[in-house]
């Protein structure tokens, strides 16, 4: 194993998609979707099928780095009972009332600022968010359903994926939150879309106006 990437031909037959590639005549392991943002495969709803990768030692480590291009500015948000927090350390709790913690912190994202509300009950959705940036760019959330943000023009940023644990409960896994972004220009609102329970949203910038 030489841990090289190289492109491939790909095939779906049944409910696998068969890889292969004549520079590696004994794969190990293959990536998906990690020169671009948007990949030409499907999921049966029609969305976009995710980013993916079968090297999960090394799950942090994109094929290559999308964070030359972060926008590194100032926003204001407005968004009801939310704390909000520097983004730095190895883990962190992203909601005020559950232990559940993301772990995998990217370390372009350390020292960046994000507002961490409380867990909705079932049934219950956020109140509305707003994002104003202070520049041109891209205004960011911290996401769980994507489905959502694909569906209202927001793009889900490959090799951006952070595990999320239950620590109350023995660690148990919680699934994933992506880094989403929207263009945007100064002083335009975004209004980002609903959720609810656990898929609330985290807004996250380099530096954050917080308006309740």
């Amino acid at each position: 194993m030489t841990g090289r990437y190289y492109l491939a031909e790909a095939k779906i037959e049944g409910s696998e998609v068969v890889v292969w590639s004549e520079s590696v005549p004994s794969p190990v392991n293959v990536r998906y979707c990690f020169n671009e943002y948007e990949g030409n495969l499907r999921c049966t709803n029609g969305l976009p099928l995710l980013p993916f990768r079968t090297d999960f030692d090394n799950s942090q480590l994109g094929a290559r780095s999308f964070y030359d291009s972060l926008s590194e500015m100032t926003v204001t948000v407005k968004y009801d009972g939310c704390v909000r927090l520097d983004f730095k350390g190895d883990e962190i709790y992203l909601w005020q009332n559950k232990d559940i913690v993301a772990r995998g912190i990217m370390k372009e994202l350390q020292g960046w600022e994000f507002l961490q509300p409380s867990m909705l009950e079932a049934g219950q959705t956020t109140p509305k968010l707003t994002i104003t940036p202070h520049e041109d760019g891209y205004v960011y959330v911290l996401a769980r359903n994507v489905f959502t943000m694909f569906e209202q023009g927001w793009e889900v940023m490959p090799c951006t994926d952070m595990s999320l644990f239950d620590i109350s409960k023995k660690n148990r896994p919680r699934g994933r939150v992506f880094l989403c972004r929207h263009e945007a220009k100064k002083g335009k609102s975004i209004v980002v879309p609903s959720c609810d329970d656990i898929n609330c949203l985290q807004p996250i910038a380099k530096k954050i106006v917080y308006k309740k």
